[in-house]
């Protein structure tokens, strides 16, 4: 589309011995709306085989369901703006073969985008 750039993922790579169950692979993408890169964000998973994902503007929303986003393997938390505003969201997946998230909810927040 015009006037519209396309974020490529970045991967932060430590070295990873898997046997060892050393180091971590993390992937970071600010993707401006997930649902319409969906067969590249799953290709790029697949890739990298990273142990986490962060995924900040995600443009998630009431109508986007969690089957939707999943990712096999991972585990999914995510956080949506409010449907009021555009944009933002966030989202997290950890590869639940590799290790065990925990998910703590906190009852004061001053940071409504966070998992």
């Amino acid at each position: 589309m015009v006037g519209q750039t396309t974020t490529k993922p970045r991967a932060v790579e430590i070295p990873v011995d898997r046997e060892l169950k050393t180091g971590l692979r993390v992937l970071y993408v600010s993707a401006c709306s997930i649902i319409n890169k969906l067969d590249e964000f799953y290709g790029t998973v697949k890739a990298y085989d990273p142990d986490v994902v962060g995924i900040t503007e995600s443009w998630g929303h009431e109508g986007v369901l969690d089957s939707e986003l999943e990712v096999q393997g991972y585990d999914l938390f995510r956080c949506d703006r409010p449907v009021s505003c555009k944009g933002g969201g966030v989202l997290l997946y950890v590869n639940f073969k590799e290790l065990q998230a925990v998910e703590l909810k906190f009852k004061k927040n001053s940071f409504p985008e966070q998992v």
